[in-house]
């Protein structure tokens, strides 16, 4: 229960994995909340019980879509995550969540 009260907002598969495909992605969840309409806090409760990490107030995402598919390809080359890190502006672990969302939302 959130501290603004008990929201019984239900998502269906679609909005949840497009929320987390924008959280991933860079949005904040002021940017989220305001796409769906509801408060920032539930957007982050969902997000967390939907096992998404969470990054800190500051660190938004600085890779571009092209990026993320250029990290996937090179992972699928089985090159080392150090050599990706040493490519681009991001945590590993960072990557290794836009990766899993590119791969999630190419499959869709």
């Amino acid at each position: 229960m959130s501290q603004y009260g008990d929201y019984k907002v239900k998502f269906t598969a679609a909005q949840m994995r497009r929320m987390k495909e924008m959280y991933i992605q860079g949005a904040t969840w002021a940017e989220i909340a305001e796409v769906f309409g509801l408060h920032s806090t539930v957007i982050g409760e969902r997000l967390k019980r939907a096992g998404v990490t969470m990054r800190g107030a500051h660190r938004r995402c600085k890779l571009t879509q092209a990026d993320i598919a250029k990290i996937a390809h090179y992972r699928d080359k089985k090159v080392s995550w150090n050599v990706i890190e040493a490519m681009y502006p991001a945590k590993r672990r960072n990557m290794r969540d836009y990766v899993k969302a590119y791969n999630v939302s190419k499959t869709s």
